[in-house]
């Protein structure tokens, strides 16, 4: 969904990017790495964390950059991924930071009946329908593939 202002926004990050981003990454980890900030903010996502660090590895694979290299550039790219996460709490507050368990803390020691305490960590939730466009494709017997027209699919979220 964009709105006029995920536009503005969208128009802030594409400058930061132009401006701090663009000296720091070769021409093409510099479009990954600035696509991947504009999916997040089209789609309205929180950017990856592991607790109150970056989770460089989740980056590195939209991104196409290795995270070694991201990790190196953090500081340069840390006020972006705030600002995206400061800019989806303000846009869709429900959705920003619901909490979810992801692993157990503390071991459980011999003869304790109960395991030790959750790790919360927030990630985005998704409506319960969410519209999915897919392009539904022919096969003929030779090796080229024509388009067929376009079928939107609604699936439920788990």
């Amino acid at each position: 969904m964009t709105t006029p202002s995920t536009k503005v926004f969208q128009r802030k990050i594409d400058n930061f990017c132009r401006i701090r981003l663009a000296g720091a990454f070769p021409p093409s980890e510099f479009e990954g790495l600035r696509g991947y900030l504009s999916m997040l903010i089209q789609t309205r996502r929180m950017p990856p964390k592991i607790g109150n660090r970056t989770d460089w590895s989740i980056v590195s694979e939209f991104s196409g950059i290795e995270s070694s290299r991201l990790s190196q550039a953090s500081k340069l790219i840390d006020p972006a991924l705030d600002a995206i996460a400061r800019f989806v709490k303000s846009v869709s507050p429900k959705l920003a930071a619901p909490q979810v368990p992801v692993a157990k803390m503390g071991a459980a020691k011999v003869g304790a009946s109960k395991p030790g305490p959750s790790k919360i960590m927030p990630t985005k939730v998704a409506p319960i329908m969410v519209p999915v466009t897919k392009m539904v494709t022919k096969k003929p017997a030779s090796a080229t593939v024509t388009p067929v027209k376009p079928v939107t699919i609604i699936r439920r979220a788990a």
